[in-house]
């Protein structure tokens, strides 16, 4: 049976109960530790980290998502639509927050640990900052800071976007992919006696996983199936960043990865062609993207087929769109009666500019080849 959090007229003997069970929890786990017990032993570690941050406020979960929110717009990825990412576990103090909000939140039973999950997201309008429940009903909102200027982030990242250098189309799109507004997080608020539950839950699963000679990997991801290609984690590795790929469990082709750092020009380059293998998701790590901020990432079916390469040019999709700008429906995008491929592929010309026209001359190079070269 899910069980509902108490409201504040009772949340004083509920609290106390859950620092009393907390408290027996935690020593159980000491003492059979300290007793030598087979049992693995429990993360403390990832206990106290994860209490540091314990929220007592609507006001702590407000700043929160501020700080996330200005991590976030760094790795926004290209659009003006919301961008929902999981903010992940967060314990919190009910006692500090106001009765509406205790009384509004609705738990969510996961193997036996309880968490309320809850929205945060900025108004694209007002700018307050505004607080939802799982079943997308307001519970609280703040006031945005004084002074408050949405451009804030396009602004210290391209600080000299209204130099005359970039036209009014440039600027705009901008302005709406950096929109914080864009940003919307996903908390799974939790009461102190479930986190030591978590915790534990946590502390198993990597025990188990060192038995197994490392084969478990604990992912933020939830998993599930994706009815496209999508990136659905992305972290920072010792050698680069790593993202996770989705991809729908039919599909059985390979992937191309491009990355680029400047969506004015939208100049994207290949960076990898990974194999899929059994699952329905790849992780894959960028060891390019040591010391380069900001980074952006797209992926794309790497095979040609009738709905890939929907002109028959011979080139992806995805490639026409962010390598070579070429048009994808049509297979000879400037006219010149070359197609899309021999341009890019073979000849290394243009396709997009008609004054590349067919080839009047032969070299013979290898000897056992040959290469047609444009003459003007």
């Amino acid at each position: 049976m899910k069980r509902v959090l108490a409201s504040r007229s009772v949340l004083g003997s509920v609290l106390v109960m859950a620092l009393v069970l907390a408290s027996i929890l935690l020593a159980a786990v000491l003492d059979s530790k300290d007793a030598g017990d087979a049992t693995p032993p429990f993360n403390e570690t990832l206990f106290k980290k994860l209490m540091s941050g314990q929220f007592t406020s609507i006001e702590d979960l407000v700043q929160d998502y501020e700080f996330q929110q200005s991590c976030w717009l760094f790795i926004v990825p290209p659009g003006d639509e919301p961008w929902t990412q999981p903010a992940g576990i967060a314990p919190f103090s009910p006692d500090g927050f106001p009765k509406e909000f205790i009384e509004a939140l609705v738990p969510d039973e996961r193997d036996g640990i309880t968490v309320y999950p809850v929205i945060v997201c900025e108004d694209p309008v007002t700018r307050d900052r505004v607080v939802l429940n799982a079943k997308l009903d307001q519970v609280a909102s703040a006031w945005p800071p004084k002074d408050y200027d949405p451009e804030w982030f396009l602004q210290e990242l391209h600080p000299d976007l209204r130099d005359g250098k970039h036209s009014e189309g440039q600027v705009e799109f901008l302005r709406k992919l950096y929109d914080p507004s864009r940003i919307v997080l996903r908390y799974d608020l939790i009461l102190e006696e479930d986190l030591i539950k978590y915790v534990w839950k946590r502390s198993i699963e990597a025990a188990v996983g060192e038995k197994s000679g490392g084969q478990m990997m604990l992912m933020d991801w939830g998993g599930g199936s994706v009815s496209n290609i999508q990136f659905v984690r992305i972290e920072p590795a010792s050698n680069g960043v790593q993202v996770t790929i989705a991809y729908p469990d039919d599909y059985a082709n390979d992937l191309d990865v491009f990355t680029c750092s400047d969506l004015i020009e939208f100049w994207w380059d290949w960076a990898d062609t990974i194999s899929v293998s059994g699952t329905n998701y790849v992780e894959w790590t960028d060891t390019g993207a040591t010391g380069v901020s900001p980074r952006f990432y797209a992926a794309g079916n790497a095979q040609t087929n009738g709905v890939t390469d929907p002109d028959s040019d011979g080139l992806t999709w995805a490639r026409e769109k962010y390598m070579y700008h070429t048009c994808p429906t049509n297979w000879d995008s400037d006219g010149d009666t070359l197609s899309d491929y021999e341009e890019v592929i073979s000849l290394n010309t243009d396709p997009n500019n008609d004054d590349t026209n067919r080839p009047t001359a032969v070299m013979v190079f290898p000897p056992d080849g040959y290469r047609w070269v444009w003459m003007p």
